[in-house]
């Protein structure tokens, strides 16, 4: 795994957990 692969799985991931945080937490908007 590259340095590039590794920020880019982060970053996947990263996205992900907001996305999923703000579905379930649709009052903080």
């Amino acid at each position: 795994m590259t340095i590039l692969q590794g920020l880019a799985i982060l970053s996947g991931v990263a996205i992900s957990a907001y996305l999923l945080y703000a579905l379930f937490r649709p009052e903080q908007f």
